[in-house]
């Protein structure tokens, strides 16, 4: 690891002769890289003057994104995928297999400041934004809502005071895609501007069954209202609709040679995929859908007192949500109604010398679920119900300070003090409403109360080698609170999950500030990480069936490094060029569990692990020591490229191609020969003419162009494929695939 971080040093610490002399030089070039202003840090200030592991999408960059997973083609080192409705977000191998809706994410999502409760929400969220922020490794500091494998910021675009203007875009492509984007911006008279924008999009599935279609429509009204310099208030409000079959899966290995065959439509699979006459009601999986509802308010309100400047952001938030999925080969039913409150303060000083922020967060989630499980047998359904009620708590206090100890070196440290409670009540049953009545068996039982008790630091130095170019040093951590298992007896409690990474990096800028030069190594350490097995639960006779469910534990230690490389070159006024890659290693230093059953890990299934006897009849202990982690891909590559034919009338002809390759990876720790996907190269391609002044233009893609099979996640299910092994559900992008757009500015 040494070696690694003195490389990483040494290949992209230059010394002064070849920096751009300074950065107002930079700016007279005209065709000069742009300074991309990022917020992470709570102020303001360039992705090449910050210390943190980011990475920033312009709003041309998302510009074809429609939901999270898209990220996946434009932020390497990032894998989303899904179950049912709700993403799973893992970053450099840190995230969350989320099962339902009830799962803490281990990456957070926060629209213009404000923390979503769940993944899902963010959907919607991706129309009229100036950026997209990610956020690699813990954020424990600044963050305080289980950023302990990152964060993405959503942030929107701002009303302009004294301005009247718009934008309107409309697409069309394959899957009878339909898409339409609206931006209005009116002044209300010189103090104040409104800002009104939405998104539709309409689009059947890319699986086998219609599954994985989009169905959305989203509207967001912004109002900024300056009285006088010194103060700012900025009110949101937004809507958004989900409804359609939602998210689907295939079947990996490939099944009838198409890897976009779902698994509804595999009528060959033996149990526990047995829906016919002996099921009904449920004689076909035919009913899977989505229908969501959200909606939100928030402010920031800013006020310069003069030694610092304050800020306040309240927030609430609605969901209600109900879905049906087979993803995991069983009919998996969800109804979420979900209230989150909160409020953070923060008192800012962004002096020369000495930068610092103080604030506090408090978070309060209540949110209600009822979750029904159907599961063929060869005699009938098996029916699992559980109702909850449930409530979240999260307070905080934090501090961050820069400070400059000669003017081309900083010392930079932070501190999270987090108290978070996570409580509710529990009633369980048998049940599919509304197709079969629930009938409660136990309860109401109190789930118990998880006090987690955190403090989080983050620590580092920061050196200004030339007028562009900067050397950087920290650590920082993070973690995921904790929770019970919503078992018939409310238990057990599992502890929160705590990440430590190391960064060592430099971000360079060359040659008239055309040629960018970043480099990073990192050094990740996990502990008490989430993972979820069969077990007994109430303290049961072992292997009794009515008690037995997946439980959610910590386990083990791991570790993570690695180091990438960002280059970006305006190589001539009319090129330029981009290139991303990162080397990922993982390994799970201790990881040993104990289960029901030998499962995926028994002989037949050739699995990597280890399997023995336990000391109580019916169990097994598991060991995976040593092995790599899921969702971690040992290369992660990107490029792209493009040229501007300038025209005689002053518009412009670009074709830009993309390409990206990821490794093989795990799908989850089964570690069987099956639960291993290849590594995929796809390409992407964009064609588009831009009018004079860009006040429209006509841009027609071809997305994936080598229709490669690209699998973002999956889960084992109890059948042997072909080879002997354990079939995988598996969450699949799309193939191949083609659009136009059009869009205006006015």
């Amino acid at each position: 690891m040494r070696k690694m971080l003195l490389t990483s040093l040494l290949l992209c610490g230059i010394s002064h002769p070849v920096m751009a002399q300074t950065q107002e030089a930079d700016r007279t070039d005209p065709y000069a890289l742009e300074e991309i202003i990022v917020t992470a840090e709570r102020r303001e200030t360039t992705v090449q003057r910050s210390s943190l592991s980011i990475q920033v999408l312009s709003a041309k960059d998302v510009e074809a994104v429609r939901r999270p997973a898209d990220l996946n083609q434009l932020v390497p080192g990032v894998q989303i995928g899904s179950t049912g409705v709700n993403p799973q977000i893992y970053i450099r191998g840190v995230g969350d297999a989320a099962r339902n809706s009830r799962a803490q994410p281990g990456v957070q999502f926060n629209l213009d400041g404000v923390a979503l409760a769940r993944p899902s929400l963010a959907s919607t969220s991706f129309f009229d934004l100036e950026r997209v922020e990610v956020l690699k490794g813990p954020q424990g500091t600044l963050y305080g809502r289980n950023a302990s494998g990152g964060a993405v910021n959503l942030i929107s675009a701002r009303p302009r005071i004294g301005e009247t203007s718009g934008s309107v875009s409309l697409e069309a492509g394959s899957f009878n895609l339909l898409s339409s984007e609206l931006a209005l911006n009116v002044p209300l008279g010189q103090q104040a501007a409104l800002r009104i924008s939405g998104k539709g999009i309409e689009r059947d599935g890319y699986l086998s069954d219609g599954a994985q279609d989009q169905r959305t429509r989203a509207v967001r009204g912004r109002i900024l209202v300056e009285p006088s310099s010194a103060i700012s208030i900025l009110a949101s409000v937004d809507y958004s609709a989900v409804r359609g079959q939602g998210s689907g899966v295939g079947v990996y290995p490939v099944f009838q040679n198409d890897p976009w065959y779902s698994n509804n439509d595999v009528s060959l699979l033996p149990y526990p995929y047995i829906f016919g006459p002996g099921t009904a009601p449920f004689t076909r999986p035919d009913d899977r859908s989505v229908n969501s509802d959200s909606w939100g308010v928030s402010a920031e309100i800013n006020a310069n007192l003069g030694f610092a400047t304050l800020t306040v952001i309240p927030a609430y938030r609605e969901h209600v949500q109900n879905y049906v999925s087979y993803n995991a080969n069983i009919r998996f039913k969800e109804y979420l109604d979900d209230r989150a409150t909160s409020v953070e303060v923060r008192l800012a000083n962004d002096g020369t010398t000495f930068k610092w922020i103080v604030g506090a967060f408090y978070y309060d989630d209540q949110f209600g679920q009822q979750v029904y499980a159907v599961q063929g047998t060869p005699t009938g359904p098996a029916l699992l119900a559980q109702l909850s009620k449930e409530k979240v708590v999260s307070k905080s206090l934090f501090a961050n300070v820069t400070y400059a100890l000669v003017p081309d070196l900083r010392v930079i440290g932070g501190i999270r003090y987090t108290h978070e409670t996570n409580g509710g009540t529990l009633v369980t049953g048998t049940g599919a409403r509304p197709e079969v009545p629930f009938v409660q068996l136990r309860g109401p039982i109190d789930l118990f109360s998880a006090g987690d008790k955190r403090i989080n630091w983050k620590a580092g130095l920061e050196y200004d080698v030339g007028a562009a170019s900067m050397l950087y040093l920290t650590g920082t951590t993070g973690f995921k609170g904790g929770g019970t298992n919503t078992t018939p007896c409310g238990g057990p409690s599992y502890e929160p999950e705590r990440i430590t990474q190391f960064l060592a990096g430099s971000r360079n800028r060359f040659f008239g500030n055309r040629l960018q030069v970043n480099g990073e190594a990192f050094l990740i350490k996990a502990r008490g990480q989430h993972v979820s097995a069969l077990a007994d639960v109430c303290g049961s006779t072992p292997g009794s069936p009515s008690e037995q469910g997946f439980l959610t534990f910590n386990v083990g230690k791991a570790t993570i490094y690695g180091a990438n490389i960002d280059l970006a070159w305006a190589v001539t006024d009319a090129d330029k060029l981009k290139f991303f890659a990162e080397y990922t290693k993982s390994k799970a230093d201790s990881f040993v569990f104990t289960q029901i059953g030998l499962g995926a890990y028994a002989p037949a299934q050739a699995s990597a692990c280890s399997a023995s006897p336990a000391s109580v009849a019916g169990r097994f202990t598991i060991d995976c020591s040593g092995r790599a982690l899921p969702r971690v891909p040992s290369w992660s590559l990107q490029g792209s490229y493009q040229h501007d034919f300038e025209l005689n009338n002053g518009g412009r002809i670009t074709p830009l191609v993309n390409a990206q390759y990821v490794g093989s990876r795990l799908l989850d720790v089964g570690y069987g020969p099956n639960s291993r996907v290849s590594g995929y190269s796809v390409v992407n391609f964009e064609l588009s003419y831009t009018a004079p002044d860009d006040a429209w233009s006509l841009s027609a893609y071809a997305m994936n162009l080598t229709n490669e099979a690209i699998y973002t996640s999956g889960t084992s299910i109890g059948a042997n494929a072909p080879n002997g092994f354990r079939y995988y559900t598996v969450n699949i992008e799309a193939p191949r695939n083609y659009g136009v757009r059009l869009s205006s500015k006015f």
